[in-house]
């Protein structure tokens, strides 16, 4: 499979078979926490938690069968594999198209993974979902041969509260891939936390199909977010409450941004600044 190649020899790939159920996803995240703490990188679980989370979602979604996950080490990190019973390809939906019910979850897919694929299966019916993360705890390829970090990434999400967890988990992935230590990358979760939080203040009642656009630049030891709003500030946020100074304590830069009908957070961490 193309996402497979070169295998790690000190780990052991493991496998689960999951109902096409409701509880699937759920099931999904705890075996991949849990595979990863056999793997003694439990510190890495919540990014190939949540891929799991994503790919078993659209089988259980679109396929409607039973589903295979298998979580196999590689030289370079995780491959995650998901089997299910269905011809049909997914595709990615283009990003003014996605909504919390459909499309949101293979572009999370596309930003966290390195790379991913669909294949036919070759022990029966349906096909294979495949995704590839790399990950510290190997050897690394040769960079030439491997995308470097890239320069932007952008993330679009209703806004929603409940999705925050996404931004968690994207800015956290690529904090490791920027090569921050393990303190560092809790710091930027922990802000990201908090800056959704001020913008999700500003928000009018009763607005409903707002998008959040998060905004990553990576280099190697430095990561900067920026969140914005399409809607007006009411007001500037309290500079003095403990929200803002906790986000201050946390990263090295933090900047309001106001423009017209839009407001915004920009904040930066570079390695070696743990709060």
């Amino acid at each position: 499979m193309g996402g497979s190649g070169g295998l790690a020899t000190n780990r052991q790939a493991f496998q689960a078979m999951l109902a096409p159920d409701a509880d699937a996803p759920a099931a999904a995240r705890d075996f991949a926490t849990r595979t990863l703490r056999r793997w003694g990188v439990p510190q890495w679980a919540e990014p190939v938690a949540l891929v799991v989370s994503e790919l078993v979602t659209n089988a259980v979604r679109h396929a409607g069968t039973a589903t295979t996950l298998r979580l196999v080490p590689a030289a370079a990190g995780v491959v995650v594999e998901v089997d299910d019973g269905a011809e049909s390809v997914p595709r990615l939906v283009p990003p003014g198209s996605r909504t919390v019910s459909g499309g949101l979850g293979l572009a999370i897919v596309d930003r966290l993974a390195h790379e991913w694929g669909v294949a036919e299966r070759a022990d029966g019916p349906g096909k294979t979902v495949w995704a590839r993360l790399r990950l510290p705890g190997g050897p690394w390829p040769d960079p030439d041969s491997e995308p470097a970090v890239p320069d932007e990434v952008v993330l679009a999400l209703p806004f929603d509260k409940d999705l925050v967890a996404m931004v968690r988990s994207a800015v956290a992935h690529l904090a490791v891939r920027a090569g921050f230590e393990r303190r560092e990358l809790e710091d930027l979760r922990l802000a990201a936390d908090e800056m959704f939080a001020l913008l999700y203040a500003q928000r009018p009642p009763g607005i409903s199909d707002a998008a959040i656009a998060c905004r990553f630049l990576v280099a190697p030891g430095r990561v900067a977010l920026t969140m914005t709003a399409p809607v007006p500030a009411r007001k500037p946020p309290d500079l003095e409450d403990f929200g803002w100074h906790l986000v201050q304590a946390l990263v090295d830069e933090i900047e309001w941004e106001a423009g017209e009908g839009t407001c915004g957070v920009r904040a930066e961490k570079r390695k070696g600044t743990a709060a």
